[in-house]
């Protein structure tokens, strides 16, 4: 049995043609040069405030705060402008509009919360580990 595809949940999608073809790959590949596009500024901002204090957590912070903010209105005015499309009488064009706002208004939170989860697990302190093995007693890695 195979696993269920986000396109199995959307039936209105799975009778358009964005599920298969060369539309739907345009629209994917689209959806996720878009996404990747606030992401990259996000790991980029972190490192730098990283390295300018040491901290894990203040690089966080302060990188949510500048980085953050420019991606959620980078988000806002994507969605909105995707929101447009789903004006028209063209089921192509209003699936077009549709699954691009839908997938990066997901992508938000993944940005907002698990980017900086994840940060916070992996990055190493100035004692030479990671914050999981700092609280779980395991030995330092060189």
């Amino acid at each position: 049995m195979r696993s269920p595809t986000c396109w199995d949940t959307m039936p209105e999608a799975r009778s358009s043609s964005l599920c298969s073809g060369r539309a739907g790959s345009e629209v994917r590949r689209r959806v996720m040069g878009l996404t990747v596009d606030d992401t990259i500024p996000f790991f980029h901002h972190f490192r730098r405030y990283y390295d300018e204090s040491g901290d894990v957590r203040e690089a966080v912070r302060q990188t949510l705060i500048t980085s953050g903010r420019a991606g959620l209105f980078t988000t806002l005015v994507l969605v909105t402008g995707f929101r447009l499309f789903m004006l028209a009488t063209l089921n192509n064009v209003f699936h077009f509009g549709l699954l691009p706002g839908v997938t990066m208004i997901l992508a938000l939170p993944a940005d907002f919360l698990l980017a900086p989860a994840l940060l916070l697990l992996v990055t190493r302190t100035s004692y030479g580990h990671t914050f999981t093995e700092r609280w779980s007693g395991a030995p330092a890695r060189a």
